[in-house]
């Protein structure tokens, strides 16, 4: 629940930043809802084929899923690809750098 959390809250931020319509904000939060979840299982079903495939291969997922689910519906999100690779990054840098700090 923290990452999922934690993904909408900056996911939404980057929408605001990126000037989505506010009606479309809400589209945001669904898509982190159906995605994260999976992104997580596959995560941790993945974790002993080691770090580039229990970490990239869901976010590649993730990736692929949220840019064609904003490509597919009309809505306010400019560059779909260029969106979700913009806020996956943010979401995924500031939880593995929550992680960091809480191991420090």
């Amino acid at each position: 629940m923290i990452s999922l959390g934690l993904t909408v809250v900056m996911e939404l931020a980057v929408a605001l930043l990126w000037r989505v319509r506010r009606l479309d904000l809400a589209l945001v939060a669904l898509v982190n809802v159906l995605t994260n979840p999976l992104v997580v299982l596959l995560h941790w079903q993945l974790y002993s084929y080691g770090w580039l495939v229990h970490t990239i291969l869901p976010e590649v997922f993730a990736l692929a899923a949220e840019t064609i689910i904003y490509y597919r519906l009309e809505n306010s999100i400019r560059k779909p690809l260029l969106f979700a690779l913009v806020t996956n990054l943010v979401s995924y840098a500031t939880g593995f750098a929550l992680q960091w700090l809480l191991y420090l």
